[in-house]
Parts: structure tokens; sequence; C-alpha cells
């Protein structure tokens, strides 16, 4: 059976997954310990590829951090510019712009014809960097780029950090104790709009309400899986359809978005993405326990479907090393696996 995701109207490059930070909120699990070489030679094959088959997609480039690695970057940039594709933003957390003299590198990104960036600002970067830092980080900014030239996500935030501790990085777990249950779910739902997957599905289970396995059995993810909205292509030609990190659709189809929007993708190649396009979350508990995976699913355990589904493939990646291609960034899969251990399912 063929699969055919929406065309990408709005899509980010990831031009790495290393970061100088490991946030707890975490989509990717991104931190100081991912390893990968640079490689500008398949980012430019993607560019083309965006280029030829989606010319006016809104691209935007984020990470992992994209400033640890300004040369590549600074290529990046240059290559959207040059194939006369719209470049939104680069994101940022703004540690290197707080620690380090980056206003060259900045001016350079502005000569290339970067026009804005992004810059994160929440509670889980305030543990790596201070509010005060951040706002400098924010001028830093401005002073290149102006004010419309800064995206603050979310400046509303600062005010929060402040009742916290301004002076310096304020642990999460710090943090917390100075807001009600009932504030610190507004902040994470109405300002950040946290998607519950990656690392923050493990934040939300400790903060909030726990469900059963059962309880999304009936999920089905075609939707997700079809979104061309905010979808992301990373350096290594992997495409993830909006939220649903860690299963790609195809194998590299970053690198022929004409197949992928054309024909498809066979989805007798990818078992666990086949089951949640046409089956649902019950249908792949069921193909995983006969596997051997192993939990009570009436116990009230997980924060949302997305958590469920990541211990499920977080246990078929293991258990099935190279066999399910579509679950990938390898690195995703340890950091899940060393977070599921830590629990009692």
């Amino acid at each position: 059976m063929l699969f055919t995701p929406d065309a990408a109207d709005s899509l980010g490059i990831i031009t790495g997954y290393r970061c100088n930070n490991s946030c707890l909120h975490c989509l990717y699990a991104s931190g100081p310990s991912v390893c990968e070489p640079a490689d500008f030679g398949k980012l430019d094959l993607i560019i083309r590829e965006i280029r030829k088959n989606i010319p006016a997609c809104l691209v935007h480039i984020g990470g992992g951090e994209p400033l640890l690695d300004i040369k590549i970057l600074l290529k990046t940039v240059q290559a959207l510019i040059k194939n006369r594709i719209c470049l939104e933003y680069v994101e940022t957390n703004g540690r290197l712009l707080a620690e380090s003299l980056m206003r060259e590198n900045l001016e350079s990104l502005k000569q290339a014809g970067l026009r804005r960036m992004l810059l994160s600002i929440s509670p889980f970067h305030n543990e790596f960097m201070s509010g005060t830092d951040s706002r400098s980080a924010y001028r830093a900014l401005t002073e290149v780029f102006g004010e419309d030239g800064v995206f603050g996500w979310h400046p509303e935030y600062y005010g929060f950090i402040r009742k916290a501790g301004d002076e310096r990085p304020v642990p999460f777990r710090d943090y917390i104790s100075f807001f009600t249950k009932e504030e610190l779910y507004y902040q994470m739902f109405n300002i950040i709009y946290l998607h519950p997957a990656g690392r923050a599905a493990f934040l939300f289970a400790d903060l909030f309400e726990k469900y059963p396995a059962c309880h999304f059995f009936g999920k089905n993810c075609r939707d997700e899986l079809s979104s061309g909205t905010h979808a992301h292509i990373d350096n290594t030609g992997n495409y993830c359809a909006g939220f649903c990190f860690g299963i790609m659709l195809g194998r590299r189809e970053g690198f022929n978005l004409k197949r992928l929007y054309g024909r498809g993708i066979d989805l007798c190649k990818y078992p666990v993405l086949d089951i949640l396009i046409n089956g649902d979350l019950g249908s792949l508990y069921d193909f995983a326990r006969k596997e051997g995976f192993d939990i009570n699913v009436n116990k009230s355990s997980y924060s949302s479907a997305c958590h469920l589904c990541m211990h499920i493939r977080t246990f078929l990646y293991f258990r099935y090393p190279s066999e399910f291609i579509e679950l990938e960034p390898g690195f995703f899969y340890g950091e899940m696996k060393r977070r599921f251990s830590e629990k009692t399912y």
C-alpha cells in the first residue's frame, strides 16, 4: 500500500541535533552528547529538492543549536537565498550569544540574506542561562537584525523567570516551586504550546495527570503523519511529518521529495509506520506484545498517546536493531530507552 503525505507548506531544516542545552521539553532529545559529522553536501541536496518540488514553502532552520556550527549554518542560509526559497528565521537558544562574542557571525548571516532569528525563551532554557543573559542575547540580536528581526518564543516568560530568579540559571525543579499546578499548566499549554512527546512526555507525566495505556488504544496517527504543516528534514535526509519525531516517512525521502509527494512510499517496507497510519495504537501494542512488550495496560503511566507510542517504538527499535528502518535517529531512541528504564510501567 502506498502512502502520500501532504506537500509541506512550512518546513524546518535541521542542520544538526547537537545542542549546548539538554532541555526537559525537547521534542528531539537534543544535547551536547549528540555526535554527528558536518556534511553540507546533503543539506544542499535537500535545498535543491525543496526548490524543485515545493518552491513556495516557508522554510526555517533549527536543531539542536544551529549556531554551534556557524560554517554549516552560513552555507545553508546562502544556499536557501541562492535558490530563492523563503527563509523565515533561524532558531537559537541564545546561550552562545550570552557567553561569547557572536556579533561578527550574526553580521555574516545578515549579509548572507538572513532577516530574522527566533530566540527561545522558556523556563527550560532558563536551566542553562539566566533571564538576564537571555535578555542580553535578545539585545544582541536586535542590534543586528532590528526589532522586527527578532522572533521571541515567548517573551511572556520573562515575567515568570523574574519571579523565580533573574540573575542565575534556575533548575526546573526549583522553578516549579514558585507556581501552582494550574499556573504551570497555563504556562506549558497556553504560552509555549508544548507537544507532549520527546523529553516533554516524561516531564508532563511528572507534573500532570497520567492515563493507562488502554486509554489511548483507539488513537490513529494518519492525520499527523500526513500533515504538511511544520514538517522537518534533518541533515541526513530523514523526513518527519509535524511533531511525530522518531518515526520517519520512508528512508531519506528528503532527497526525493518528488517521489514522496507524488508516488508516495510503500508501507509494506515500513511496518510500524503502516500500523500507525492504517491501524491505531492498540494495533501497535498488539504487534509489540507478540514480540515480548510487557506492560500493565490498566496502570496510569502515560502522559499522552505520544508517550505510549514512544515506549512501544523504543522497545521495537532495540528488540530488532536495524529492522524497522523508519525508526530514526538512533540517539533519540537511546535517550528514550534510558528515560523509560527509570520508570515502572
